[in-house]
């Protein structure tokens, strides 16, 4: 199982795929970011697409993340949370 502080130290290969796949303001959410994630935790992403990005883009930044860390990814575009959870989200998300 990985940590924020792994994921963290995986900072610059990261963003490194995250320029190819259109990707910006890469953040953290959910259990990775409370600091209560189990074996069984995905790590959630939550992202800025460039505008010239497409869903491909993020499939294949997942992909990407997935195989770094080892550790099942879902990557959220900011512009598609619902406004019911985005401020939940917003609030507990934590910078890459």
């Amino acid at each position: 199982m990985a940590s924020l502080e792994k994921i963290k130290e995986k900072r610059d290969q990261i963003y490194k795929s995250a320029k190819v796949h259109k990707i910006d303001n890469i953040r953290v959410f959910g259990s990775y970011a409370r600091n209560e994630a189990s074996d069984d935790s995905d790590i959630d992403l939550l992202v800025t697409l460039q505008p010239d990005g497409s869903l491909l883009d993020r499939i294949g930044f997942m992909n990407d993340v997935k195989e770094l860390l080892g550790v099942e990814v879902d990557v959220v575009n900011e512009n598609a949370l619902y406004s019911l959870i985005k401020e939940n989200v917003l609030k507990e998300a934590v910078p890459l």
